[in-house]
């Protein structure tokens, strides 16, 4: 959700599941000025308090300090059955479900004690490289793309033969390279149906259009898409 919003402070009991935080000071919105037209109730910071709209205390803080979860961790989930209505994904404060993963996770250090911030080693598609030396890069659960500088992109581009654009053949898609993420001595692949979108136009199945789904910025995670993360 981009935009902006005027409102003012409340503090009021915060129900999570079957989890309540006592006195918990939020912002209400009066006027809402988003630039999609989804619906919200609202966001849920998971930031640090250091970037908080007037030095707000985040509500995991709040529930680590009342005794609310049984570590300072909380994961996500995120659900790629597009059949399923019932189910969009999962948050665990507290710990992980081990139901949803297996092998073991790869920890990676913060550099910043702001936003969700590390070093990334590199990246590669099959032998073109990008974030050649290393990176900063940022973990944003509530963006679903890639974003980098332009000569990184346009190197992924170039690797998986889409145009200046992005948009790729819809019929080469189970046949495009991974696009590799060195994290801690780890390489992450994404494979391509989980970094290329494909979407109807005009509501037509047989008229699609498939892009990989990037910017032109910093470093975020199309990798969430698929890989379960637990941030402490």
């Amino acid at each position: 959700m981009f935009g902006w919003v005027d409102g003012y402070i409340a503090t009021d009991d915060v129900i999570v599941s079957n989890v309540t935080i006592k006195s918990q000071a939020f912002g209400e919105g009066t006027t809402v000025g988003a630039t999609q037209s989804d619906v919200y109730d609202g966001l849920f910071g998971l930031a640090f308090q250091s970037i908080s709209t007037d030095n707000l205390v985040p509500p995991f803080y709040n529930m680590i300090s009342q005794g609310l979860v049984d570590k300072p961790v909380f994961s996500f989930w995120m659900n790629r059955n597009e059949t399923s209505k019932e189910e969009g994904g999962e948050i665990i404060f507290g710990g992980s479900d081990k139901s949803k993963y297996t092998g073991d996770f790869t920890y990676v250090d913060l550099s910043s004690d702001t936003h969700w911030q590390f070093y990334m080693e590199g990246g590669f598609v099959n032998g073109t490289l990008f974030c050649y030396g290393g990176c900063l890069t940022m973990l944003d659960t509530g963006t679903p793309w890639i974003v980098g500088p332009q000569s990184d992109i346009t190197n992924i581009f170039d690797a998986i033969g889409a145009d200046s654009n992005g948009n790729v053949d819809c019929s080469t898609v189970d046949q495009l390279p991974n696009v590799n993420i060195m994290l801690n001595g780890k390489v992450f692949p994404v494979e391509p149906k989980y970094y290329i979108t494909l979407e109807e136009q005009d509501g037509q199945t047989n008229y699609l259009q498939c892009w990989i789904h990037v910017g032109r910025r910093l470093y975020v995670d199309s990798w969430r898409r698929f890989h379960w993360k637990v941030l402490q």
